[in-house]
């Protein structure tokens, strides 16, 4: 009973920026005059002379963006917070503060703003994709999958939005789907790394491993140092029996990314099935050095040293393997490495 290797990758796209959001259309001078007023003069003579509270909120946002331009997110977040307290309508500046919270991992956070800044402004294309980043990284596949369509149907030429979504309905088994979405976001962005990629292990996914393999070297072309490229064309030729081409693919992955756990663990897996279990087991134990909790390179260890007649040292990362397995809540894993627990303890009864 062996284990399928589902150490693959995709790339999601994150841009934090407001680049796509339409500007106000506001008189320059009229905005001029205010800052300057404002900045000049202090808030105090802002307040004696009444300005409109946007104006004055527009102030904090936009010192929030001079703050978030020096790398100070702390003292932005200050400053948007000011401008939600004087105007709490003010849907940009809960979009801007949303994405600090996204960028500091705080999503919860981030997830209240956005969703304040859509509700205050239905129309805000970005708040929507950012959103969709946030729900994708706490794991709400279905919440992101409808952000990312909001954000589409509102732009149709946004590309990240078609390659996140992708991703999305790569994870919900919607493989062919997700081929669609990368390749929408090609014929918008013909050198967008990304798409290649993604659409490669979708491509391999599916059985497809010579179409995988042209776009995962597409990917390597438009980014050579592209890890992630290395390691999918990698998996795409293990899958088509080109088990020395995907140790070249994961050569390149460990110089390019020296400190990642999981070339090293996929190089092992093609070790192993041209027969070499001691640079199999080798590898493996980079893997675990560099990600202790490394559950697959435990569990192809212990087989590895079953292979080689190390009893003892099989029993002991099989047994690390299903706690690990049994903490992640994979439990197929777990039972895989019960069953060859029990195989070795009873092989070990009849010697």
């Amino acid at each position: 009973m062996q284990l399928n290797n589902t150490d693959c990758y995709n790339s999601l796209v994150i841009e934090p920026n407001n680049s796509h959001l339409p500007r106000p259309k506001r008189s320059p001078l009229v905005l001029l005059t205010v800052v300057t007023l404002i900045g000049v003069a202090g808030l105090a003579i802002a307040y004696k002379l009444q300005l409109p509270q946007r104006l004055i909120a527009q102030y904090f946002v936009n010192q929030g963006k001079s703050q978030e331009e020096t790398g100070n997110q702390q003292e932005a977040i200050k400053q948007y917070t000011k401008a939600i307290e004087i105007q709490p309508n003010n849907a940009n500046a809960y979009y801007q503060r949303g994405n600090i919270y996204s960028r500091l991992e705080q999503s919860q956070q981030a997830l209240v703003d956005l969703t304040k800044a859509i509700q205050l402004n239905p129309k805000q294309t970005q708040a929507y994709y950012q959103r969709g980043n946030v729900r994708f990284q706490l794991g709400d596949r279905q919440g992101a999958k409808t952000d990312y369509t909001q954000a589409i149907q509102q732009d149709p030429n946004l590309t990240s939005a078609y390659v996140n979504r992708g991703s999305v309905l790569a994870d919900l088994g919607e493989e062919e789907a997700a081929i669609k979405d990368y390749t929408k976001a090609i014929e918008l962005e013909p050198n967008l790394a990304a798409a290649y990629l993604n659409r490669c292990l979708s491509r391999s996914n599916l059985g497809d491993q010579r179409g995988a393999i042209e776009d995962c070297t597409q990917a390597i072309n438009i980014r050579p140092n592209h890890a992630f490229a290395y390691q999918n064309r990698g998996l795409a030729r293990t899958r088509r029996e080109d088990l020395r081409g995907a140790i070249e693919d994961y050569n390149v992955a460990i110089q390019l990314s020296p400190d990642e756990a999981d070339p090293y663990y996929n190089r092992g897996l093609a070790r192993k099935e041209l027969g070499d279990n001691q640079g199999a087991i080798a590898d493996y134990t980079q893997a675990i050095k560099r990600n202790s909790n490394h559950a697959l390179a435990y569990y192809d260890r212990g087989l590895a040293h079953d292979k080689v007649g190390n009893r003892q040292s099989a029993i002991k990362d099989l047994q690390q393997a299903a706690k690990l397995c049994l903490d992640l809540g994979r439990l197929g894993c777990y039972e895989d490495a019960q069953y060859h627990l029990k195989r070795l303890v009873q092989d070990g009864k009849s010697l």
